[in-house]
């Protein structure tokens, strides 16, 4: 846990030792011990802050007391594994408090690195925030893509492995829809100007954010579609080689069942045209053979071989 403050004269943060006013609060993936700590010094909602450190919890915005509570989700990369997970952002009378569950999410790390922020300007700070995080949504779309596009360069051979991987990409990207829609969301409530006070200079940034916002939604949209599109191509590559291999079996099926009917028939111990013929063997080749001509050129014309 760190405690910051930057003012609007300062060229860098600023570490404290205690909490001040106008100072920044970054918590990640705290213990126990250390949120409840939290909670007490700084007279925070026990529960909603236990919800914001639960991965799976929705995001929204929530007036309790003096403090605004913000809860939005944030992609992280852990273990080459791409997914989401929960930042809050308590505005309080005296303190902004930054809380996470991760033990390291981009939009914190860039931001202690942005000059142009202060800890005093509450309003900018957690817009500069929500603008940040969803640069990052647009980034790991982007890596998305990418992975997606080299896989579908070769899509007549795609294995399983492939495909699952594909799946699970479909699925990171409709988690990042999922998380986009309320960040929409949640940005336009801040506009009203009843969650945080609303100043001349935020407005222009809240109009940004908003289209920003919906961009990034319509682009992660866009790659799902893509995603969509490459499942079914490949399912119908599959089902239309499906089909061919099975007209092949069946033309070679029928062409192997004449010469067996024919041989069958001229096995039989009775008495058969041309059987004191000393060219029977012949003949017989001859009209296996004419047969099978004719049905290669039938399934030939037919488009079966």
């Amino acid at each position: 846990m760190q405690i910051l403050k930057k003012t609007i004269n300062d060229a860098d943060f600023k570490e404290l030792k205690e909490v001040q006013k106008g100072c920044w609060i970054n918590s990640m993936n705290p213990s126990k011990e250390e949120a409840s700590e939290l909670i007490k010094k700084l007279e925070l909602d026990e529960e909603i802050i236990e919800d914001f450190l639960d991965e799976t919890s929705t995001p929204r915005v929530e007036i309790e007391g003096n403090n605004t509570y913000i809860l939005i989700k944030v992609p992280v990369k852990e273990k080459n594994e791409l997914r989401t997970t929960t930042l809050g952002i308590i505005v309080g009378p005296e303190f902004i408090l930054t809380i996470t569950p991760s033990s390291s999410v981009s939009p914190i790390t860039d931001f202690l690195e942005k000059k142009d922020v202060s800890t005093t300007q509450k309003t900018k700070f957690v817009l500069t925030l929500l603008e940040k995080t969803i640069e990052l949504f647009d980034k790991k779309t982007n890596y998305v893509s990418k992975q997606v596009n080299a896989k579908r360069k070769n899509i007549q051979k795609l294995t399983n492995t492939d495909m699952i991987t594909i799946v699970e990409f479909e699925e990171v990207l409709n988690d990042f829809v999922s998380s986009l829609v309320p960040i929409t969301t949640i940005i336009r409530k801040i506009k009203t100007g009843k969650i945080l006070p609303i100043y001349d200079a935020d407005q222009e940034m809240l109009e940004d954010l908003i289209i920003t916002a919906n961009d990034s939604l319509n682009l992660s949209n866009s790659r799902i579609k893509t995603i969509s599109n490459i499942r079914e191509a490949h399912s119908t590559i599959l089902s239309n080689n499906l089909n061919k291999t099975m007209k092949t079996l069946t033309a070679i099926t029928i062409l192997l069942t004449i010469p067996t009917i024919i041989s069958s028939i001229y096995g039989m111990n009775i008495g058969l045209p041309l059987q004191e013929n000393t060219n029977a063997f012949l003949y017989v080749i001859i009209i296996v053979l004419l047969i099978s001509i004719a049905l290669i050129a039938l399934f030939r014309k037919q488009d079966w071989m």
